[in-house]
């Protein structure tokens, strides 16, 4: 069993430290997701959005006048 030394001062000098393994952390924070209402994303979700962010960041984005005009015109 490996033994760390955590100083008062970083642990916030309270008695609020909780240490748990990195699975229970891991559960934790998807619990609390779920709790939340958000759904984990699967990776063509990821690779959508990065694609989308990129081009946002490069202008190509349509206004919301633009998508309206286009979608009228297809009826």
């Amino acid at each position: 069993m490996n033994t760390v030394t955590i100083s008062r001062k970083i642990a916030g000098g309270t008695d609020d430290l909780v240490v748990i393994s990195r699975r229970e952390y891991e559960n934790l924070l998807r619990t609390r997701a779920r709790a939340r209402g958000e759904v984990p994303m699967t990776a063509d979700e990821k690779r959508a959005l990065a694609r989308a962010r990129k081009n946002m960041k490069a202008g190509k984005m349509l206004s919301l006048e633009d998508v309206k005009r286009r979608l009228a015109s297809r009826n």
